[in-house]
């Protein structure tokens, strides 16, 4: 993949998400809450309008957004978006667990070097690559560290992860299939398996067609 397309897409990308406004911090105000908690944000989307399901067992809230060009494991438009609270409870993590398994081998770099092209257009939400098993998702962090969250931004962070899985799976995917055309132990295409939310984001994620809201 040519180098200027790569660049031009991180534009693109970095054109229509309105940078820092999903995860700046606000000061506080009607609407917002201080004292955050997976509860306190639960009812928050509740009144904004976001279908969602409070998963007490796992520590996180679980949502699904429809797609336009992302398709899942099951051929769904649509992406599983999980929302936890960091170990210090300093900031909420809304991240697309197992978004796509990177292929092993050097066919993998042009990928890394796709996402962190993007990433260093873009502050609204961004790609992380867990090297240990190649998994890339997308990840909108917002700092609530003695601050106010509000439904403005909750909104806007769930959104603009769901916006960068969808405006780069073209290119994510071409260079996937160009990499597994280039090694003969690359993983299959397509989201990760055997993930699901959990603290850190280092445990598996529930397929989406399991989830009802």
């Amino acid at each position: 993949m040519a180098l200027i397309q790569i660049l031009r897409l991180a534009g693109a990308v970095a054109a229509t998400l309105v940078l820092c406004s999903c995860c700046s911090v606000s000061p506080r105000t009607t609407g917002s809450t201080g004292a955050v908690t997976l509860e306190t944000v639960s009812a928050m989307l509740t009144d904004g309008g976001v279908k969602h399901r409070l998963d007490s067992e796992r520590e996180c809230i679980l949502t699904v957004y429809g797609t336009r060009s992302y398709m899942d494991r099951n051929g769904e438009q649509a992406v599983l978006l999980v929302i936890e609270l960091s170990p210090d409870n300093d900031i909420l993590e809304i991240f697309a667990p197992g978004c796509y398994s990177c292929p092993k081998g050097k066919g993998a770099l042009a990928l890394i070097h796709a996402t962190a092209a993007v990433n260093w257009h873009t502050r609204a939400a961004h790609w992380e690559y867990d090297h240990r098993d190649g998994e890339l998702r997308a990840v909108a962090d917002i700092p609530v560290d003695e601050t106010a969250v509000t439904v403005k931004q909750l909104k806007h962070g769930l959104k603009a992860v769901v916006y960068l899985v969808d405006k780069c799976d073209p290119l994510i995917r071409s260079l996937i299939a160009a990499a597994e055309a280039q090694t003969d132990d690359a993983e299959p295409l397509g989201p990760a398996r055997n993930r699901k939310p959990g603290k850190s984001r280092n445990s598996p994620s529930p397929q989406v067609q399991t989830m009802r809201l």
